[in-house]
């Protein structure tokens, strides 16, 4: 039995690509040619191409259609730009809006400030689900598939923009533990992908343009909510796999320039871009790099945790709502989660408070000898206080990051390192060590940062552009790479929460260098549908077998592909990408990661014997590291510890 239909017969395997559909497999290979002939086409030539030739370069028409194309190119990452700089800062005013209007509501009383979160809770879980329910979540899993040569339209559309952008506010300002950043990302890939076919209708048809500018606008997403322009290039290359020359250009130019929007804006009339920006003055001791990396260490188990936890959520309320024809029960989830955040949080400071203001009273460096505040002393109110803040956003973010509201995890996860790393400071310094507990603070925030997102390099540039100390780029590399050597050992291998969340999704997504043991000859496809020339050719029955595309062979020889929408043997393609059935995995691995067909022809001694695409081919990938591993995601223990545990408590309360 082929692994194909031990693939079929098991429900719990199919999990693996449950997604698969929604996305459309782009061909870059095919779309690179397009490039290239529409370049051609725009050349001025006539029928006499020589002499043509030689006109246009006399009269300088091929200089001017090539410049006239960058400029429109150029043109079109600015509006993208401007726009992604605008949407940030009319999110940050509203934002801020809505959290003053909550911050008064603490003076009325437990019950007022409950009630507002709420409200604020249930305005964006309901714009989500009447209106666009791609709004809700975070995004960045499925702007790294459609990025990857996965295309989903409606993911990007005008309407999840909208719904986005006007239910963000709201959802911050409920005080659920979930960020901005992520649906950052979203609204400004959705703006990468709409604003450029408004301006040059023709790039409708121009994936690969479309998706270049998609990971320039994703970069630019992170560098408005961040405030770090070199954060958001490498962002794109280190999560959304912008890694060619020309996307990191384009990508640091949009950066730039939404940034320059955001800062001309000046949302929080500070004139800053940020409302957690530090500068450090005092300098660190060789004996705290112990500290640096134990906080190094606790940020990667709560990355495994957390990440582990929340996916296991999530498994929990796919389950419910699937049984549930209710189509708002998720939107009462969202309350119920409102509710238990703001009781929990309401004597709290540094929960009932926004994240960001937080961290800026946290990361503040202390001068114990002049500042008496309450941030900066050793009480043992404030370590008890710090200490019940730091447990209860882990179990909050394990809970929440998911829900049908727009939700991240950046700034939550931060939020629990910068508490953890200010506890660990304020000990230290009870107990007689000569540190800044708001150093600590800083450095546990990048510390989670990295656990859950699986960055590096993005997360010790993002902390330097946060506070400008250049002294401080030292400890925060001890900081993320002790993060990264637990994660690497204790990990599932499977990378950040955006890749895991991949996987569990069903989402098909590829990077350069996967593939596992084995031989073409074991996954691929054996039976080919296709044209024998030397047989009468039935178009109609052809068809009716809906590929998209269909091998021509003479002899068993391949000579061709023609599409499904024109059926023409005299316009067949006779360029095609092919491998031998003996080829490693690894190799078709690197063919579809770096060529980018959607369709590998597989060939034993030039005969046509079988096809893989790139979707059976992360299937494939997915089915044997499932037989390796199992569910590495909900295990049986799991099951019957949490998740059946959960299922009854949601069908109580809901």
């Amino acid at each position: 039995m082929d692994w194909q239909t031990k693939y079929n017969n098991d429900a719990q395997v199919q999990r693996l690509a449950r997604n698969f559909d929604k996305y459309v497999t782009i061909d870059w290979r095919e779309e690179r040619i397009a490039n290239y002939v529409k370049e051609i086409d725009e050349i001025p030539l006539s029928q006499d191409s020589f002499e043509s030739l030689i006109q246009s370069l006399s009269t300088g028409e091929i200089l001017k259609t090539r410049l006239f194309s960058i400029i429109k190119n150029w043109f079109v990452l600015t509006s993208v730009a401007i726009v992604i700089g605008t949407v940030a800062a009319l999110v940050s005013i509203i934002t801020s809006l809505l959290d003053n209007f909550k911050e008064i509501s603490v003076n009325y009383g437990l019950i007022v400030f409950t009630l507002v979160s709420i409200l604020f809770g249930l305005i964006a879980s309901t714009l989500c689900v009447i209106f666009a329910i791609d709004a809700a979540g975070s995004g960045i899993s499925e702007v790294k598939a459609i990025i990857a040569g996965f295309n989903r339209n409606s993911f990007l559309s005008w309407r999840v923009l909208i719904i986005k952008a006007l239910a963000l506010p709201f959802t911050i300002a409920s005080g659920l533990s979930v960020g901005k950043e992520g649906p950052s990302v979203h609204y400004a890939a959705c703006i990468g992908s709409s604003i450029p076919k408004i301006i040059v209708p023709s790039l409708k048809n121009s994936p690969n343009l479309i998706s270049e500018i998609i990971s320039a606008a994703s970069g630019a997403g992170v560098a408005v909510a961040f405030g770090s322009p070199i954060g958001g290039v490498l962002f794109t290359v280190e999560e959304m796999g912008g890694i060619k020359l020309s996307t990191l250009w384009k990508t640091f130019y949009t950066s730039l320039i939404a940034i320059t929007i955001l800062q001309w804006w000046n949302p929080f009339g500070t004139g800053q871009i940020v409302m957690f920006e530090v500068r450090y003055t005092v300098d660190w001791e060789w004996f705290e790099a112990f500290w640096f990396v134990l906080l190094g260490i606790c940020g990667g188990i709560y990355g495994i945790l957390v990440i582990k936890w929340n996916i296991l959520h999530v498994y929990v309320r796919e389950k419910f709502f699937s049984n549930r024809g209710f189509k708002f029960a998720c939107v009462i989830e969202v309350g119920i989660l409102c509710t238990i955040t703001a009781l929990l949080s309401y004597y709290n400071q540094f929960m009932r408070q926004d994240m960001a203001k937080v961290m800026g009273e946290l990361f503040v460096a202390c001068d114990y000898d002049t500042d008496d505040s309450n941030l900066c002393n050793d009480s043992n109110t404030l370590i008890l206080s710090l200490a019940y803040a730091t447990i209860l956003r882990i179990a909050l973010v394990a809970i929440s990051y998911g829900c049908k509201v727009p939700c991240g995890i950046f700034v939550p996860s931060m939020a629990v390192g910068a508490t953890f790393g200010k506890l660990i400071g304020v000990l230290l310094h009870k107990f007689g060590s000569p540190v800044n507990s708001g150093i600590y603070a800083f450095l546990g925030a990048g510390a989670t940062l990295s656990g859950v997102t699986g960055l590096t390099a993005t997360v010790v540039v993002i902390m330097y552009e946060l506070t400008g100390a250049i002294k401080y780029i030292v400890p925060t590399m001890i900081t993320v790479v002790s993060v990264r050597v637990i994660v690497a050992i204790y990990g599932n291998g499977n990378g950040g929460i955006a890749e895991q969340m991949l996987i569990f999704a069903g989402t098909p997504f590829l990077e350069v260098g996967e593939g596992c043991d084995g031989i073409v000859l074991d996954l691929m496809v054996k039976n080919v549908i296709g044209i024998d020339i030397d047989k009468e050719i039935d178009v109609e029955e052809i068809k009716s077998c809906q590929k998209k595309e269909y091998p021509v062979w003479k002899d068993h020889t391949m000579i061709g592909v023609v599409k499904h929408d024109n059926i023409d043997l005299n316009q067949m393609d006779k360029e095609f990408i092919t491998i031998e059935t003996g080829a490693s995995i690894f190799t078709l691995g690197e063919i579809f990661a770096t060529i980018g067909p959607r369709i590998v022809w597989v060939l034993q001694e030039g005969s046509l014997v079988g096809i893989v695409t790139r979707k059976d081919f992360i299937r494939y990938l997915r089915y044997m590291e499932w037989l390796e591993k199992g569910d590495v995601f909900v295990s049986e223990y799991a099951q019957q510890v949490y998740v059946s545990r959960i299922l009854a408590l949601y069908k109580r309360l809901i």
